[in-house]
């Protein structure tokens, strides 16, 4: 009985096909995938028109975390009064917040570290090699918030602080020598060292408070998506390419 060798070779390669998708349809069946929920505008953080740069940066960064684990992590974008409720109708596993880890806060929800720093920084003169901590006690530093006003206080009780409504004033009397430093939130204060003052003023300070972006998911759920992200964000920042991600997306010096 001869043979059509096109029907067979047809054959074979539908075969193959079938074999080829089943074996990446059980790889992928095998792959947890987690949804993390995200507001584009981050509300209601104030960011300085860097919105875009730090959605990129969260998301290049779980994309990270996820081939670290073997894992996939999808993100959603929603707005930001339904993230919430997303995260406790299950339908996302995790949301991406700046709220904070209060006790009354940790009763609903499990928060990973902090994966973005919004907290206050000293900003200096550029020519100012002070950076030690003792070398502000006695100095003029301005503060824009009632909050880092008290972040002063307590970090610097001999300090004279000066409260200002506007950066902007501010870091022009730290330029016109009126002021030794200014205390404000890291992203606008990178903003303005890396553009209008570039070369003039400077950071010298880590953020003062724990005050930043963190993932949070359900309390008692998703322990293992709290921990993997943990895990990769600390890896990232061991190994470096936490800072260049950082870089990249125009977050850090």
């Amino acid at each position: 009985m001869k043979i059509n060798l096109f029907s067979f070779r047809s054959l074979l390669y539908f075969i193959c096909f079938l074999l080829g998708s089943a074996y990446f349809a059980s790889c992928s069946s095998a792959k947890k995938t987690y949804k993390i929920a995200i507001d584009p505008s981050w509300f209601p953080l104030e960011l300085y028109n860097k919105e875009p740069y730090v959605l990129a940066f969260s998301q290049e960064l779980v994309h990270y975390i996820g081939q670290k684990h073997k894992v996939h992590i999808e993100t959603v974008a929603l707005s930001w009064d339904n993230l919430l409720e997303a995260l406790a109708k299950k339908q996302v596993h995790g949301v991406f917040t700046s709220m904070e880890p209060y006790i009354f806060n940790q009763e609903k929800y499990q928060f990973s570290k902090n994966y973005l720093s919004t907290g206050p920084v000293l900003v200096v003169k550029i020519r100012d090699q002070a950076s030690d901590h003792d070398l502000f006690q006695d100095k003029e530093i301005a503060a824009l918030s009632d909050e880092d006003r008290q972040v002063l206080l307590d970090e610097y009780p001999h300090a004279l602080v000066r409260s200002y409504d506007s950066s902007m004033k501010a870091l022009l009397d730290l330029v016109d020598g009126n002021l030794d430093a200014v205390l404000m939130n890291y992203l606008e204060a990178h903003g303005f060292v890396n553009d209008i003052y570039h070369g003039l003023l400077k950071i010298i300070s880590p953020p003062f408070t724990n005050r930043g972006l963190k993932l949070i998911s359900l309390h008692g759920e998703n322990h293992k998506l709290i921990a993997l992200f943990n895990d990769g964000l600390q890896s990232m920042q061991k190994n470096g390419d936490y800072d260049k991600l950082l870089k990249k997306w125009r977050l850090a010096q």
